[in-house]
C-alpha cells in the first residue's frame, strides 16, 4: 500500500495541468483590471488595450492580452466597465 502512495506521488506532476496567473507589468495604465471601481472615474470613455509577452522565443511562453473599455453614466454616478 506504501509503494503505490509512493509512485502515485511521483507520477502525479506528471499528469497535471493548471493556468498561470495573468501578469501586468504597467499597473500605472491598467487600473481597471486591479480595481473595478475605477471604471468611469476619469469622466470620459476611455479604451486601452495591452499586450504582454514574457521570455519571447521559447514556445509556450506566458502571453497576456487585455482590452478595457470604461465610462461614466447618469451624470457620473454610476462607471461602467
Amino acid at each position: 500500500m506504501k509503494r503505490l502512495l509512493y509512485i502515485s506521488f511521483l507520477l502525479l506532476p506528471l499528469c497535471m495541468n493548471a493556468q498561470t496567473e495573468a501578469m501586468y507589468s504597467q499597473y500605472l495604465f491598467n487600473k481597471l483590471v486591479l480595481n473595478p471601481a475605477y471604471a468611469g472615474s476619469r469622466g470620459a470613455l476611455n479604451f486601452a488595450a495591452f499586450y504582454r509577452r514574457q521570455w519571447i522565443g521559447i514556445p509556450g511562453s506566458p502571453e497576456t492580452m487585455t482590452f478595457l473599455i470604461d465610462a461614466p453614466l447618469f451624470d457620473e454616478k454610476v462607471g461602467l466597465g
